[in-house]
């Protein structure tokens, strides 16, 4: 089962320096050794782990999971691989010379927690899940604000676009709601030099 953690600026910069090895070695189509983690923190397994790719503003990926059998700094390094292969960006995937100006920004879950009303949610602080059946969406926390979103507009794009229903099915009483909070870190450029900026 998922837990809750809280990493030191040192741990955190590990799985970043991981994530962004894996990317460098997978976008040079050399072979995938990564020296891991001896550290027992991120040895840690059950974690969930989003990782999120960006170019300037644009997003270029963002793949994860609620939960890992794997240990966490391995857990990263297979997100950061499949966010470099988004479905979305099929036709536009990242390439080698994107690198430099990459910014990697990894998000680790804590548990999910259901809830009745989507009111009980607070921006900024949840990541949600709509879900119903087969159809389930998920957005990050930091979404929203990046977005400006209000609770409602939160709600609805994560229901249609991400879970293929209607814009107000959050409201429906057969439609499954959760939320779940996350450590949030990652890269910042800043006069081409790379630094943490954990999202406080």
């Amino acid at each position: 089962m998922s837990q809750h953690i809280n990493l030191n600026y040192s741990q955190q910069s590990k799985l970043l320096k991981i994530a962004r090895t894996t990317l460098e070695l997978a976008l040079s189509n050399k072979d995938l050794i990564l020296e891991g983690s001896s550290d027992p923190a991120l040895s840690r397994r059950g974690f969930g782990v989003f990782v999120s790719l960006h170019l300037e503003s644009e997003l270029r990926g963002c793949i994860g999971c609620f939960e890992s059998s794997e240990q966490l700094w391995k857990t990263v390094a297979n997100y950061a691989l499949a966010a470099s292969k988004d479905s979305r960006f099929v036709h536009d995937p990242v390439t080698r010379d994107e690198l430099k100006g990459l910014k990697i920004e990894i998000s680790i879950l804590h548990p999910l927690q259901k809830i009745q009303k989507y009111t009980e949610a607070e921006l900024g602080k949840h990541g949600i899940v709509v879900e119903k059946g087969i159809n389930r969406g998920v957005l990050l926390p930091q979404v929203a604000m990046d977005s400006g979103w209000n609770l409602e507009e939160f709600w609805g794009y994560c229901s249609h676009y991400k879970a293929g229903l209607e814009d107000d099915s959050f409201m429906y009483p057969n439609v499954n709601l959760y939320v779940f909070e996350t450590e949030v870190f990652g890269e910042s450029h800043d006069k081409s030099e790379r630094s943490l900026a954990k999202d406080s």
